[in-house]
């Protein structure tokens, strides 16, 4: 049955992985295909979930997941149901059959696709564009949000494994000059913990968030959803450092541990492993006895104090970025093996062309590249480096296959790195993977409740899963800490449903700044005026058009975007290969407003679907799987997406 065979009144071709009834054809991905291969193969006995594995990803270690997830694919594309099976019918604990007699083709009737016909066939868009980490930072640039007056869910905690948020040191050394390494010595201990089994603990953006704040060490401990709190101090003098720390059990304010150290400073890596080592000792009635082993990623003390000051101006963004790369550059310079800091060179490399700094597009091009790949030769296993390498294979190679095979190495080098978990969430969420996104931003949410960014995406998320009433606390406080992406996604949903004046309110919040010049002032009033006079009488959008195209964003992209909020689809679609082009920035400005239930019909037309298989995520798809709730099918109009599941 190779050639083709029919299921009941399906005929199924697996040489053009599609489907077809009654003149409908379905295009399957090539995985569900051979799913749908082999369990055609038993005729309609039983197969077991181990031989499918073995069929169809022999030798590799998969996830009931993903079986899950083709089964469920496979369903849509018959429009079949688990609870209501007609097709596929599952066998709890053993696997799964079909229902409908199977019975082969005659030859003649399963030849192959025509020549020309075949939906792999694209034209690759060859340009260079900054890696697609920076549109991390892109959603930064937008600015403010509505308020939602909504309790904020905290943070789920295991209620089995003790939670650790360790504060920033303050600084003793009477010298504001060295707060850098103050907070050096914190952020390493939180790295080091986070890697020990059993026990969680919050990142640093979080922590440090209470930075300078005079708040009670519950307080902090209830925000953060933490059962320990790690606190000290740091008292660095020429070549000598003091520091003091101590363990906390919040709810009863008791010491669980405190000590004390003077040491060299080219004793820090095994003083940094030792503080490690005790807190984790003060809790084995806990998690057990686990030992402790710090890095040492550079021999030279003096490449390290550099990488410590570059990564803290790093965390500072804006015009801070140019010293945070000139000291990384002198860390590397010290110490050509230090793989980290060749690592953070490449991120802050990545993030430079949304900041007024003084390094041009170019060169941070240059820097990103150099760095990553010079860090990932260091250290294989960097999970940063093979995040950025990751995205620079969408900005310079239009290469996302690759990049997802990058992504995935970074997360399992780095599970516990809330970086990378966030850009892995990112990844997955702008070619349409939902639910692989939920779990990457759940984890960060969970780990960085104070940190906007960890709010914002995962709102933006529930609501492209139509899920508004969790994703209204999460944008308000997101909001609060000032994250600002998802203002515009909301005001194409108000306006979506006829809320003129909420929308554009919200709107001119990402369109006008306090630098905002008269001419650009006078647009916005413009575009506000044509905008309601188009809303209230939509007979011809000229006049809007008009003034769309003089939009001051960035081009085609700001153009895309506003035709999307006023629902102008056949505008949207002139813009929209334009801004592809213009580079891997489209995601983070469209993405967000596409993936909403009520824009599912732009998704769902063929042009969509033309502009994505001339920038290769067509292809991507077809090996992957669709996005989320999607299939592909013919039309009358041409190939689109069906979404009517998403």
């Amino acid at each position: 049955m190779a050639s083709g065979y029919c299921l009941g009144e399906w005929t199924v071709r697996p040489h053009r992985n599609q489907i077809e009834r009654g003149g409908k054809i379905v295009h399957l991905a090539p995985k569900a295909m051979a799913v749908l291969n082999c369990l055609a193969e038993a005729g309609n006995s039983v197969v077991e979930r181990q031989k499918i594995f073995d069929s169809v990803w022999p030798g590799a270690a998969i996830s009931d997941e993903a079986l899950t997830q083709q089964i469920a694919d496979l369903r849509r594309a018959f429009g079949d149901s688990a609870q209501h099976a007609t097709i596929i019918e599952t066998i709890p604990k053993v696997g799964f059959r079909l229902i409908p007699p199977i019975t082969p083709l005659p030859e003649e009737t399963a030849t192959p696709a025509a020549p020309g016909r075949t939906f792999s066939n694209r034209k690759r868009l060859k340009w260079i564009a900054l890696p697609v980490i920076a549109l991390l930072v892109a959603w930064l640039s937008l600015n403010r949000f509505l308020s939602v007056d909504t309790e904020i869910q905290k943070p789920a905690a295991n209620a089995e494994q003790p939670v650790v948020a360790v504060l920033p040191f303050v600084n003793m050394s009477g010298n504001p000059g060295d707060e850098y390494f103050a907070d050096g010595i914190s952020e390493e201990l939180i790295n080091m913990l986070a890697n020990v089994p059993g026990l969680d603990a919050i990142s640093r953006t979080s922590s440090f968030s209470f930075k300078g704040e005079s708040m009670k060490i519950a307080d902090i401990a209830r925000e953060l959803n933490a059962s320990l709190i790690v606190e000290g101090t740091v008292r660095k003098n020429e070549k000598q450092v003091r520091i003091t720390a101590q363990l906390i059990d919040p709810v009863t304010d008791r010491h669980l541990w405190s000590a004390s150290y003077d040491r060299e400073l080219s004793d820090i890596f095994p003083l940094q492993e030792e503080i490690a080592q005790s807190i984790v000792t003060a809790l084995q009635d806990k998690i057990g006895a686990q030992t402790v082993a710090g890095p040492r990623p550079t021999e030279s003390i003096e490449a390290y104090e550099l990488f410590l000051s570059g990564r803290h101006y790093f965390y500072q963004r804006g015009a801070a970025l140019d010293k945070s790369i000139m000291l990384f550059r002198m860390a590397v310079d010290k110490d050509p093996n230090f793989a980290e800091a060749w690592a953070y060179l490449a991120a802050a490399g990545t993030v430079t062309g949304f900041y007024r700094t003084a390094i041009s597009d170019e060169d941070a091009l240059a820097i990103c590249l150099q760095a990553s790949r010079k860090a990932l030769a260091l250290d294989p296993d960097s999970g940063l480096a093979l995040a950025v390498q990751a995205m620079a294979e969408y900005g310079a190679e239009r290469n996302i296959t690759k990049g997802f095979e990058l992504i995935d190495r970074a997360v399992k080098a780095a599970p516990e790195d809330t970086t990378v978990r966030l850009w892995a969430g990112m990844y997955y969420w702008y070619w349409g993977y939902l639910e692989e996104a939920h779990l990457h931003f759940d984890f960060v949410y969970r780990h960085d409740p104070r940190v906007g960014i960890s709010n914002g995406s995962l709102g933006l998320l529930y609501l492209a899963q139509g899920r508004e009433d969790l994703a209204a606390p999460l944008l308000a406080r997101a909001t609060e800490l000032d994250y600002p992406n998802h203002h515009h996604a909301r005001a194409s949903l108000l306006m979506k449903r006829g809320d003129f004046d909420a929308a554009f309110a919200r709107l001119k919040i990402t369109l006008v700044d306090p630098g905002s010049d008269y001419d650009r002032l006078a647009w916005v009033y413009e575009l506000e005026e044509a905008g309601r006079s188009y809303v209230e009488n939509p007979v011809s959008a000229d006049m809007l058009i008009s003034i769309i195209n003089r939009a001051p964003g960035p081009g085609a992209i700001e153009k895309a975007r506003l035709a999307l909020l006023f629902d102008l689809k056949d505008a949207f679609f002139e813009f929209f290969p334009l801004a592809v082009k213009q580079g891997p920035f489209w995601l983070a400005y469209l993405v967000p407003t596409l993936w909403l239930p009520e824009f599912r019909d732009y998704i769902e037309d063929p042009r969509y679907l033309e502009v994505m298989r001339r920038d290769g995520a067509l292809e991507m798809w077809e090996q992957r799987g669709y996005l989320d709730g999607c299939i592909r099918v013919d039309s009358p109009a041409g190939d689109r997406l069906d979404c009517s599941n998403r």
